[in-house]
């Protein structure tokens, strides 16, 4: 009597929740960081991949942007957490939401240095969430959320960070779709260091990285970068020049380098003549 009312209990458990378990095993999306040990000014790079092994199509909502269903927190070296959701970037805000087929893949990439600072050496935890929805055949499908994943921040190493930004570099300008350029450049710009200038002044013109190039300069801001600027502010192109006044504009504004504003003041006033 026992054995048949559970096994009645069982059948009416699986009619009613059947559909949501099995719809919470067909979508696995997990976490990674590109490496776990980056050298100082180096780029921290979070990787989400998802891949559905169900038999429906599944319906991933990122966000705006592709950022905003992510919650991050890190602790620093230090013991201080910093929560944030990744802020919107200026323009236009598209939609995340995909489809993403029986069988098939996808991961994004998130470049934490550019919304914290990542420069203090020392080891660093991560804890992030993912708040959008997943839906396959228009049912909401269960899956892991939330990981854990340690890096460490190590001193610098410019022959690595050198190789990087020479690798990236020829991506850039051997790419044949922008979503291959947007991933090299956004490594590039997450290399927060002088020695990715040069890289900057040689990929710049390609892909319309104009934008990229001088706001990533404007966060380097040493004696190279004003100089690569000067050049762009000098260039016959209207938008290029204009980039790069605001660029320095920054610059000048933020520095408390007096050399480097001196440099700044100079080459603006040298426009205006």
């Amino acid at each position: 009597m026992h054995e048949k009312n559970a096994a009645i209990l069982i059948a009416i458990l699986i009619g009613l929740y059947g559909p949501f378990l099995s719809a919470q095993s067909g979508v696995d999306l997990a976490y990674r960081l590109e490496s776990s040990k980056i050298p100082s000014h180096g780029p921290v790079e979070l990787v989400v991949e998802v891949k559905n092994q169900s038999q429906q199509t599944a319906t991933l909502d990122f966000g705006l942007q592709s950022t905003q269903s992510f919650e991050l927190s890190l602790t620093k070296p230090n013991g201080v957490m910093v929560a944030f959701t990744p802020p919107l970037k200026e323009g236009i805000a598209l939609q995340g939401k995909v489809n993403l087929a029986p069988g098939k893949s996808l991961a994004r990439h998130l470049m934490l240095n550019e919304w914290l600072n990542l420069d203090p050496i020392g080891s660093y935890k991560l804890q992030v969430t993912f708040t959008g929805s997943v839906e396959l055949g228009a049912k909401p499908a269960g899956i892991d959320r939330t990981a854990s994943l340690d890096f460490e921040i190590t001193p610098d190493n410019r022959d690595e960070l050198e190789q990087q930004c020479h690798e990236l570099a020829n991506r850039i300008l051997t790419a044949t779709t922008a979503a291959d350029v947007d991933e090299a450049a956004n490594r590039l710009a997450a290399i927060r260091d002088p020695v990715s200038v040069p890289y900057w002044g040689r990929v710049r013109r390609y892909w319309h990285l104009e934008a990229l190039a001088s706001s990533t300069l404007a966060k380097i801001a040493d004696h190279s970068a004003v100089s690569e600027l000067t050049k762009m502010l000098n260039e016959k192109d209207s938008e290029s020049s204009a980039l790069a006044r605001s660029a320095l504009t920054k610059i000048q504004k933020e520095t408390s380098d007096r050399e480097i504003e001196n440099q700044v003041r100079e080459a603006l006033s040298r426009k205006e003549k």
